[in-house]
């Protein structure tokens, strides 16, 4: 009786501290580059303040999220951000997988200020070559 009880008890307090908790799992890879992996890619959970990197071969894992909706931004320096929204189900792994695309800089125009006049100039980029003698 002694040991039904002790079982009892022990399997009792391990479902109260069960959760069902889910996560996700995901790679992300660089689209210009033939899908090579982008390490150390930086993604956050939208609305907390914790961020999560890829490895060396791009993957990361978040773990004990709480089932529902997600949203996921993934950055990466000279790379445009990407947001997912990912559905979390109890006691499961999600997986993603995602390529990021470098930004495109365009210095077709220059854009000043004169601070003599508070006037704004636009003016051609224009690059010269000079030597020194």
């Amino acid at each position: 009786m002694k040991n039904f009880l002790f079982i009892s008890v022990l399997l009792f307090t391990s479902l109260l501290f069960s959760q069902n908790e889910g996560g996700i799992k995901g790679s992300v890879t660089d689209k210009a580059m033939n899908n090579e992996p982008m390490l150390f890619a930086n993604i956050q959970l939208n609305g907390s303040e914790k961020t999560y990197q890829t490895n060396f071969r791009g993957n990361f894992e978040i773990e004990n999220l709480a089932p529902g909706a997600h949203t996921l931004v993934i950055s990466y320096a000279g790379y445009q951000s990407e947001e997912i929204t990912i559905e979390i189900k109890d006691n499961s792994v999600s997986y993603i997988q995602t390529n990021l695309s470098p930004m495109q800089v365009n210095f077709d125009d220059v854009v000043g200020m004169d601070t003599a006049s508070k006037q704004e100039i636009s003016t051609p980029l224009q690059i010269e070559n000079s030597s020194v003698n």
